[in-house]
């Protein structure tokens, strides 16, 4: 007699087990952060960014309009903070609690892109995948855009699937519209309508007028879903565009993190003095974020660059790298109240890898390298049979896994010298279910064992 029960309750209630795991990981965070204390708040949640969305956020409750934005931010996510304080009395516990159901929901959208493009163990695989990363369930407990930008995104991305392999209209305007509000979010998606294009207009089954049309309707949707953004700061500013981020993250974090390598100055010297030559240039002094100033900034980065481009390509791939290599043990180990020892050097100046590999086991804690080994194999076995998936697909010739790369393209580009763990959130989805192709094989393997062993 064959034992096939296990493989037969993994098939019905496999993806219940899924999101039951992914749940307890990401509570575990939730309960050993305690975002329900006040110094935990002040001193670990509101934070870096999360200082500007939590004023943000009080002051759309207080005054209901966007008086206290300025240039740089876009108002998805201080819009979803606001909503959320004022259902909980302004409690941030409340924010992060909800961002762990829209991490859930993510899971769930992971396997709804798998089973729409592929078969159902893949597709319980891609969502297995996501439930245990470690890093999802991290930043689902910060003040961040990550998480709520992860879930429009997937969003988006399984209409564009849906409309691409079934022709569906309805699908492709939804896709447009979560691509939008996405972009609200977080403004890095801003092109991404380009890469969906390409795909309807390649990959559809359609007429090229057809295809032409669910373009166009793709871009116009799309346009309209970010317009009122746009026409708030064409009123106030005079600029029709959503953000100054981008000028001021090119001069004062990609540029100036270069400059630090290539001097050995501090990251505070080299900034100063790029702001000063900013100043002589005509910068508004009273407000650092306006279009104005962000133009001005990209023009002093471009000439950097094109003065030191050999570098500064390098100094980016090394932030492709450090985006990729990333295991993000100081924010770990506060969660987790682990004793943690100072970064010795800056990780977006620093040295070549293996120099910074060694310098790190040498100056790390037992815990900082047990969880720096655990993590690192996770993150080895993805990119490993993620590139075996793309050989699979692409040898199938599965049309799909060029969006795959392509978003994976996106992202790593737009990267920059500053590579963080958190730029890598948006794609590691992707690269999930690239995996659960290449990891398939070897599953199937495993379970046709398991159904083989006799009681």
């Amino acid at each position: 007699m064959k034992n096939s029960s296990l493989t037969q309750f993994l098939k019905t209630r496999g993806l219940l087990l899924i999101l039951l795991l992914a749940f307890v990981i990401r509570i575990g965070f939730f309960v050993s952060l305690q975002p329900w204390n006040k110094e935990v708040v002040d001193k670990a949640i509101i934070v870096s960014d999360g200082i500007g969305y939590h004023h943000l956020a009080l002051s759309l409750l207080s005054k209901k309009s966007f008086e206290d934005f300025d240039a740089f931010r876009t108002p998805g996510y201080p819009l979803f903070v606001a909503l959320m304080y004022g259902i909980s009395a302004g409690s941030v516990w409340f924010v992060l609690l909800i961002q762990i159901f829209l991490n859930l929901i993510s899971v769930l959208l992971v396997y709804k892109i798998a089973l729409t493009l592929f078969s159902r163990k893949i597709a319980l695989l891609s969502a297995f995948l996501f439930a245990i990363d470690i890093h999802q369930a991290l930043f689902a407990v910060t003040l961040l855009t990550d998480t709520f930008f992860v879930f429009l995104f997937l969003a988006s991305v399984l209409y564009l699937c849906k409309s691409i392999k079934e022709n569906d209209f309805s699908s492709l305007c939804l896709s447009a519209l979560f691509l939008g509000i996405s972009t609200l979010v977080r403004p890095i998606s801003f092109l991404f309508p380009l890469v969906a294009v390409i795909f309807i207009l390649v990959l559809c089954r359609l007429t090229l007028k057809m295809r032409l049309v669910y373009a166009l309707v793709f871009g116009l949707i799309f346009i309209i879903a970010i317009s009122p953004w746009l026409i708030h700061n064409y009123a106030k500013y005079g600029e029709a565009k959503l953000s100054s981020i981008s000028g001021y993250n090119l001069l004062f974090y990609n540029v100036a993190y270069t400059e630090v390598y290539k001097t050995g100055k501090t990251i505070e010297q080299v900034t100063g003095e790029f702001n000063a030559l900013a100043i002589k240039q005509g910068i508004d002094t009273t407000d650092r974020y306006l279009f104005k100033n962000s133009t001005i900034y990209a023009d002093i980065a471009h000439r950097y660059i094109k003065d030191n481009f050999i570098l500064y390509c390098k100094r980016h791939l090394m932030g492709i790298v450090n985006m990729y290599a990333g295991i993000g043990i100081p924010h770990i180990t506060a969660i987790f109240h682990l004793e943690s020892k100072p970064v010795i050097a800056d990780q977006f100046a620093g040295p070549g890898i293996f120099t910074r590999i060694r310098n790190y086991f040498s100056s790390r804690t037992a815990a900082e390298i047990l969880i720096t080994y655990g993590l690192g194999l996770y993150l080895f076995i993805i990119y490993l049979f993620s590139l075996s998936g793309i050989f699979i697909l692409v040898k199938r010739r599965e049309r799909f896994v060029f969006l795959f790369i392509l978003i994976i393209l996106y992202f790593s580009a737009l990267t920059g010298v500053v590579g963080s763990v958190r730029y890598r959130i948006p794609i590691m989805p992707f690269f999930d279910i690239l995996c659960a192709v290449g990891l398939l094989p070897l599953y199937e393997k495993i379970m046709d064992k398991f159904s083989r062993v006799k009681i």
